[in-house]
């Protein structure tokens, strides 16, 4: 029996991570996409609206809140959580970089994503 298209694209969202080796550890990292939900609430942290009544992206953590919103273990299960952003924000950049250039890329998130998030 065939799949119906409803079972086909359940079946092809099923997330998969990506590995990022980084300099200085024994082990890759695992970096996950967000789902849509994880993504809408994440894209809802990344702008203000600003007195103009137009979207300004806030800059300030954006690495950090990428990085904590995509690594995660084996299993899919979070490594780091609101808590940590001050202390993975201390963390090297080019570490974050490492990290956020491949959630950005698993996550679709090119700069005409992005500029779309902010007119909504």
């Amino acid at each position: 029996m065939s799949m119906t298209l409803k079972e086909k694209l359940f079946a092809a969202g099923k997330p998969t991570f990506e590995e990022v080796f980084v300099p200085g550890m024994d082990e890759p990292v695992k970096v996950w996409p967000m789902t849509a939900l994880e993504q809408d609430r994440f894209d809802a942290g990344t702008f203000d609206v600003g007195e103009d009544g137009k979207a300004k992206f806030k800059h300030e953590h954006y690495r950090a809140r990428l990085f904590i919103a995509s690594v995660r273990d084996a299993d899919g299960v979070p490594v780091f959580g609101p808590n940590d952003l001050r202390a993975v924000s201390d963390m090297s950049a080019a570490l974050l970089n490492r990290v956020c250039d491949a959630a950005r890329r698993i996550n679709v998130m090119g700069a005409d994503r992005v500029e779309a998030s902010a007119k909504n």
